[in-house]
C-alpha cells in the first residue's frame, strides 16, 4: 500500500446542497477507486478529490473529478481526476517501469491479514480528517457466498461525535477505503456493520 495514493472524496449535490464524503485510493495516475454509495445520482453533482502531502500536513489540495464507471450491485466506483491542476503522487509518476496498481482475490478458508486506508469520521479534528490505517483479518468463508468481505478487527476505535442531526458511526467516511493483502488490492470498504466488539467493516 502506498500512502500517496490515499484521497478524500467529496460530492456535492447542486439540487439539495448536501455533501457526501469518502474514502479512495489511485489505482492510475488519474484513477481513483472508491464505495458507489459516496457519489449522488444526480446529474448535477460535483465531484472532487484531495490530497494532502506529508512533507505539507493539514495542507489539501481540491481537484475536479467525474465519474467513469460504477457497479451499484458492488458498491465500488472509478473517477477520473480532471483538474489540469493534478500531478500524480510519486508512487505513480512512472508506470511503465512499475506497475500502477496489482489485484487479488482471497482463496482458501484461512483467515488473511489486511490494512484498509481511509479518512473516517473519528479522526476528524478542526482543520479536516486525519487518516487511519486499519490492520485487520478477513476470514473468506463469512460473506464469502453473498460476494462480500467482513474485515474484523479488536482494535480501539475513538467515539466520533455526531453533530448537527448526522446519522453515521466512527467509522462514517471509511467507505471507499481501499483492503490490501499485503500489496494486493482486493476490495473497498462499503459499510460499518457496527459490531457489539471491536469493528466489523463490509468490503
Amino acid at each position: 500500500m502506498e500512502l500517496d495514493r490515499r484521497v478524500q472524496v467529496r460530492c456535492t449535490s447542486a439540487e439539495v446542497g448536501q455533501t457526501s464524503f469518502g474514502s479512495g485510493y489511485l489505482v492510475g495516475p488519474r484513477l481513483a477507486l472508491t464505495s458507489a454509495h459516496v457519489l449522488r445520482a444526480e446529474d448535477e453533482a460535483s465531484i472532487s478529490v484531495s490530497a494532502s502531502s506529508r512533507d505539507n500536513f493539514g495542507a489539501e489540495e481540491i481537484y475536479e473529478a467525474t465519474e467513469c464507471w460504477r457497479a451499484a450491485d458492488r458498491d465500488v466506483a472509478l473517477l477520473r481526476v480532471t483538474d489540469q491542476r493534478w500531478s500524480p503522487p510519486e508512487s505513480l509518476r512512472d508506470v511503465t517501469s512499475r506497475p500502477a496498481q496489482r489485484w487479488g482475490e482471497l482463496i482458501g478458508s484461512r483467515p488473511v491479514q489486511v490494512t484498509a486506508l481511509g479518512f473516517p469520521r473519528m479522526q476528524r479534528t478542526a482543520w479536516g480528517r486525519e487518516d487511519e490505517q486499519l490492520e485487520a483479518l478477513i476470514a473468506p468463508g463469512t460473506g464469502s457466498s453473498a460476494g462480500w468481505y467482513e474485515v474484523a478487527s479488536n482494535g480501539p476505535v475513538i467515539n466520533a461525535v455526531m453533530q448537527d442531526g448526522v446519522v453515521g458511526t466512527p467509522w462514517s467516511g471509511m467507505s471507499g477505503a481501499p483492503v490490501m493483502a499485503g500489496e494486493l488490492l482486493c476490495g473497498v470498504i462499503c459499510r460499518d456493520r457496527q459490531a457489539s466488539g471491536g469493528s466489523r467493516l463490509r468490503a
